[in-house]
């Protein structure tokens, strides 16, 4: 049960870092945030884009594709990029989750049981194996996270031995869609994009997945496993702009943060 809440708290400490600001700026304790995901501090100096990497390490510095629209990019503050809201269902315990759709999800066990528009039930049974060391691991544990009405999907949380998604259930037809993370929608909700940074274990994907929404059809447009860098998190700005939370990795195998906007050309 520990295992499940530490590896979602992981996912969701990108989207927390917008909370945990205005949580710092109403408190007299700052928030602590982990040594992993640490924000440079802006509060006493003016923030510096840090030093490029080398261009043969990531050939997609200045711009990048996504979908069909090629993006320049450019550096922003850190404060800039956390300034945009974010979508963040609440890391509470399952049982919290549930309560605000009793009579659609329930938990039996080892089954999350989720109720479709037609009145079937899907039943995700968590999956279990014996490890060389004779012990029991989870090769695939469900646990509900939130209903998310534009996607007419609720979301749940997929932990396994030492890596972790994310699955969509359409509460229309049924269909299961696994992303690397928690969606993120853009204005008009036709599309989404999830995005997540593991250059170092490797244990989760690196990358980013692009949706488009189509009636009851969720389509994946695009989904890049970048080397060199890694997406922590995309979001829209706006209507046409994106901002992103992006981890590079040098020649030398340094990781570095870097904030970005992305401005179609």
């Amino acid at each position: 049960m520990k295992q499940w809440f530490l590896s979602l708290a992981l996912m969701l400490t990108a989207c927390q870092q917008t909370q945990q600001k205005q949580e710092n700026q109403q408190t007299s304790e700052p928030a602590v945030v982990p040594d992993t995901m640490a924000i440079p501090d802006t509060s006493q100096k003016a923030w510096v884009a840090p030093p490029p990497v080398d261009p043969e390490d990531w050939g997609e510095r200045d711009t990048v594709t996504i979908g069909d629209v090629l993006y320049t990019v450019t550096d922003i503050a850190p404060a800039e990029f956390m300034a945009v809201p974010a979508y963040q269902p609440r890391p509470e315990t399952e049982e919290k989750n549930i309560l605000p759709y009793a009579g659609k999800v329930s938990r039996r066990g080892d089954s999350l049981l989720l109720k479709l528009a037609d009145g079937r039930t899907e039943v995700l049974v968590t999956s279990h194996s014996k490890g060389d060391d004779g012990a029991d691991y989870n090769d695939a544990e469900y646990r509900f996270l939130d209903y998310i009405p534009a996607l007419k999907a609720y979301l749940v949380y997929v932990i396994g031995y030492e890596y972790y998604h994310c699955m969509l259930v359409h509460a229309v037809t049924g269909a299961k869609i696994n992303t690397v993370s928690i969606p993120q929608l853009s204005p008009d909700k036709r599309s989404f994009i999830c995005s997540n940074s593991d250059l170092v274990a490797g244990f989760t994907t690196n990358g980013f997945e692009l949706f488009r929404v189509a009636g009851d059809n969720i389509i994946l447009v695009q989904e890049r496993q970048p080397e060199n860098w890694g997406p922590v998190m995309i979001k829209w700005k706006d209507a046409k702009n994106l901002v992103a939370h992006l981890q590079e990795r040098d020649g030398q195998m340094n990781e570095k943060d870097r904030f970005v906007m992305l401005v179609p050309r």
